[in-house]
């Protein structure tokens, strides 16, 4: 049977946003990344020679499949073999001839939930949403504390399971998720236990900043700079002792 050779893609990261995406991240959603649809009913365009399927941004590393069903019977197809090309980004494929009327073509596949950008952009929102926290910092995603990117990670962990829960309204998640009840109230513990441990890994890291705050401070006047960076930040450790 014709099948498309996986191929690995390289790499849409940065090496500061791998450290968190590919090595934190990804494993703890896997299985969004790859999400199987069998034997998918293709939908031909007006010239019946491109045929489009319900997700799109397939996994070009994962073996795809297609099938064509015809008034002579089934036939496996691949590239060179009934069809042109393949696009792995948008979902759809181009016939070498115009589709027959009653005609089909299937395909099986593996598609990615969450597309490169959206992992880049919630990684993008969480740094800026933990550097406006108090004490207020500026760290970039390159200089932030090797202590950061568990929370990070967290963050944008949380994010994915925010976007899983709103489409879990509409029907998009439903041909994938059959049960969308049960699934989402499983989504909803996910991220309420993963929140709870994001605001308290926050709460420390702050206090890392800050280093050990005194228990009393009976007199003088101690300058703090409004603005902790990575240049600065190792420090801000105040140190005071209590009678």
């Amino acid at each position: 049977m014709p099948i498309l050779i996986p191929i690995p893609p390289p790499s849409p990261f940065s090496p500061a946003e791998a450290e968190v995406i590919e090595g934190l991240v990804l494993p703890m959603i896997k299985f969004f990344q790859q999400l199987e649809v069998y034997d998918e009913l293709g939908v031909p365009d007006p010239t019946a020679v491109a045929v489009r399927f319900g997700y799109d941004h397939w996994r070009s590393d994962m073996v795809t499949e297609f099938r064509k069903t015809t008034d002579s019977g089934v036939f496996a197809i691949g590239v060179g073999t009934g069809i042109t090309s393949v696009d792995f980004t948008n979902g759809t494929i181009a016939l070498t001839d115009p589709l027959a009327s009653g005609d089909e073509v299937r395909a099986t596949y593996r598609f990615k939930y969450f597309e490169d950008p959206e992992f880049q952009s919630f990684l993008r929102y969480t740094l800026l949403e933990i550097n406006s926290r108090k004490p207020i910092s500026a760290f970039t995603l390159e200089a932030a504390p090797l202590e950061w990117d568990a929370t990070l990670a967290l963050g944008v962990y949380i994010q994915c399971i925010k976007r899983l829960l709103l489409d879990n309204l509409i029907w998009r998640s439903r041909l994938i998720f059959p049960e969308p009840v049960d699934f989402k109230s499983y989504l909803k513990a996910l991220k309420d236990e993963a929140a709870t441990l994001y605001e308290t890994n926050i709460k420390s890291l702050k206090r890392r900043i800050l280093g050990a705050r005194p228990a009393v401070v009976s007199s003088g006047k101690f300058f703090t700079q409004q603005l902790i960076t990575e240049v600065n930040w190792r420090r801000f450790t105040v140190v005071g002792a209590s009678g």
